[in-house]
């Protein structure tokens, strides 16, 4: 199988053996009967298609969890440390992450079109990779490290918002995105490939305002609870793309009070994508911005903060007693 991005991506010629006449067949038995035998596995296969530029299992042996690498602290347990953070990190949205330019060790900087030049020459292919893409992909990433390193400001998280450490990450998506054509959550959902009331993990990456002159979409009969006057948007994220969402009232109570902030990590099912009818878009098309997921107090639970983001396998059962009358 073979994904349908590497379509017209061409393929390495497969050598062949060389033509030999019926009068060498004595020939070749005997050089066959002398050569030493190749045990299965020995044989390497010519490549095909483009080539890999990360090694997904290569720290599966040695990973721990984040909880255990962290000594069982959560981020507002953390011991007092005396490396320093930039204010730049501690005022790091993932808005201004989109234009940050990362140190890269020598005096330098490197932004979006600098990474899209290193996956470049580490061997992504160009046609395969869009500029959007990088952006997008370095806006999450630069986020995503900032967010662990004034969590944990010690010596473990020194060299995590690296231009290397943030090539290596950028590798990763490029490999098991495109390559691997293992699609995260939010971007099959826009796809409608799964179904938006399929349980996961998000994380709630900005808090904005609905934009006006939007309606709430055809097909929903609760028209009244996502009135664009009254409700709250936030920016819902699986590590890989920024969706909308819209809150009902108990749910934008919770985010006026703080009780629902960004940064924090939610779990959701039962969601329904709004207009309900309509089109497959990725989320970085432009026809994506039209489409938002509409969230109710009993479809969303608090996660815990070293939940790992993404699609979850099961349900979750909810105790009757958290269900809310409205």
């Amino acid at each position: 199988f073979q994904s349908p991005m590497l379509a017209g991506v061409p393929r390495l010629p497969v050598p062949r053996p060389p033509a030999s006449g019926l009068g060498d067949r004595n020939t070749q038995i005997n050089a066959q009967s002398n050569a030493p035998a190749i045990r299965r596995g020995d044989a390497k296969k010519p490549p095909v298609g483009a080539p890999s530029v990360h090694d997904l299992f290569s720290g599966n042996k040695n990973r721990v969890p984040m909880h255990a690498f962290f000594s069982g602290l959560a981020p507002h347990e953390r011991t007092p440390s005396a490396h320093s953070v930039s204010p730049q990190i501690w005022a790091m949205t993932s808005d201004t992450a989109v234009g940050w330019r990362v140190p890269d060790g020598t005096g330098g900087v490197v932004g979006s079109g600098g990474f899209h030049k290193r996956m470049l020459t580490a061997g992504c292919v160009a046609r395969l990779l869009d500029m959007d893409w990088v952006v997008n992909a370095v806006r999450f990433v630069v986020w995503h490290h900032s967010c662990v390193t004034r969590s944990f400001p010690s010596q473990l998280t020194q060299g995590l918002l690296t231009a290397d450490a943030v090539t290596q990450r950028l590798l990763y998506k490029y490999e098991r995105e495109i390559l691997g054509a293992k699609r995260p959550w939010t971007r099959r959902v826009w796809e409608r490939d799964t179904p938006s009331s399929a349980p996961a993990v998000l994380v709630v990456s900005a808090v904005r305002r609905v934009p006006t002159g939007t309606s709430a979409g055809s097909g929903t009969s609760v028209t009244g609870d996502f009135d664009e006057r009254t409700c709250v948007e936030l920016e819902l994220s699986d590590g890989w793309y920024g969706v909308a969402a819209r809150c009902d009232k108990t749910l934008t109570d919770l985010v006026k009070r703080g009780a629902l902030r960004v940064g924090q990590k939610i779990l959701v099912q039962g969601l329904e994508l709004m207009p309900k009818e309509g089109e497959p878009v990725g989320p970085l098309a432009a026809d994506a911005d039209d489409l938002w997921l509409a969230l109710r107090a009993n479809q969303v639970r608090p996660a815990p903060w070293d939940a790992k983001l993404g699609s979850l396998k099961k349900t979750v059962a909810v105790p009757l007693r958290n269900v809310t009358p409205d």
